[in-house]
């Protein structure tokens, strides 16, 4: 077994590059402790809030501890022997494309594999990396849970590793108290071991309501301060700087919308707190499919939610409005080139958006 700090035989070597076949941990490599009712998954949504021919995702409430293992910037987690521990990967674990390979050739992507060599810290380490961890509505509902987690069980833990690499991301854990002395960035140590690894595991499951314990976390953590006398901007949120997904008419439909009240918003100008404000401040919110929307959490009831789809559409924010009594709405425009997509730019009719709209 190898001790943390101890250089790597040439074996480790070549499976951290990928040059060996991957292997399982077995369960008695590390110890799995499930969460307790505090942290209990979300209901399954409602048939009008979730797509019927959607794999439902397995689920994720539990902790793991390793001796000796080995965590990447990317959310993979290997025992002392370099073997990977599949109950403490976090990535899109609802992917059955993904985890069919997996259990057919036993690989995991080649951004898991480790690039350099690692670094050690003395200790235990509170493993929080993610393939999923610069999307904003992954580190919003399936990273910052994870340090309440660790609060609840291990609140001793000093050392934690995070990506910190995106304003929001070093925003938000400032916000939760996670100064820059406690945490192992994720954007400088791509590969780190400890004498023990303590990973929470939790995600939002596809096909289900986002648990009523993370909705509490992030309302009371960033929208505490919010407008007298209620909701009452109209927002459209704005695509225009997006490497896809973007709305080709979105010009025309911000002309269009500014009459009736709304004005157009990028999120990506706004600190996590004023986004969350806003939303919660809003009474109407028309936005195309993307990551933004997680600020969905910080509406009140009734809001209205007009989301934009270029061609096919996705239930995941349906299910996270349906979770706070907002009034969810999709609308699909025509995608560009001939196979419809979830990531191709689009056009929308633009006097329907505005007649739906206008009602709010």
């Amino acid at each position: 077994m190898r001790r943390a700090g101890a250089l790597l035989t040439p074996r480790h070597v070549l499976r951290l590059a990928g040059r060996l076949p991957l292997v399982c941990a077995p369960a008695s490599a590390y110890r799995r402790t499930p969460l307790d009712q505090r942290f209990r998954p979300g209901p399954r949504g409602a048939q009008a809030d979730c797509d019927p021919n959607r794999q439902i995702g397995p689920l994720v409430a539990h902790t793991v501890t390793i001796d000796r293992g080995t965590a990447t910037r990317n959310g993979a987690v290997f025992d002392a022997d370099l073997r990977f521990v599949r109950d403490a990967f976090h990535r899109y674990r609802d992917s059955t494309e993904w985890w069919r390979a997996f259990e057919a050739h036993g690989v995991i992507g080649e951004e898991h594999w480790p690039t350099e060599p690692p670094r050690s810290f003395p200790g235990t380490l509170a493993v929080l990396t993610a393939s999923n961890q610069r999307y904003y509505f992954h580190w919003l509902l399936d990273v910052l849970p994870r340090l309440e987690i660790l609060r609840a069980y291990r609140p001793e833990i000093r050392q934690i590793y995070v990506d910190r690499a995106l304003p929001f991301q070093r925003e938000s854990l400032a916000t939760l108290g996670v100064t820059d002395e406690r945490t192992v960035d994720a954007a400088e140590v791509g590969v780190a071991t400890a004498d023990e690894l303590w990973v929470p595991c939790h995600q939002v499951r596809t096909g289900h309501l986002p648990p009523s314990w993370v909705l509490e976390l992030l309302r009371r953590t960033f929208s505490r301060e919010r407008r007298p006398g209620g909701a009452r901007r109209r927002l459209l949120i704005s695509r225009d700087r997006a490497s896809k997904r973007r709305l080709t008419n979105e010009d025309e439909l911000a002309a269009a919308l500014a009459p009736h009240g709304y004005e157009r918003v990028r999120l990506e100008d706004l600190s996590v707190s004023a986004q969350a404000r806003a939303f919660a401040d809003a009474e109407s919110i028309v936005a195309t499919h993307g990551s933004g929307l997680a600020n969905l959490v910080f509406c009140q009831p009734g809001t209205r939610v007009l989301e934009l789809f270029p061609g096919s559409r996705y239930d995941l924010f349906a299910r996270i409005a349906a979770s706070v009594g907002a009034r969810h709405e999709t609308i699909l425009g025509v995608a560009d080139g001939d196979v419809p997509s979830l990531h191709r730019d689009f056009v929308v009719d633009v006097r329907d958006v505005v007649r739906r709209a206008r009602t709010a």
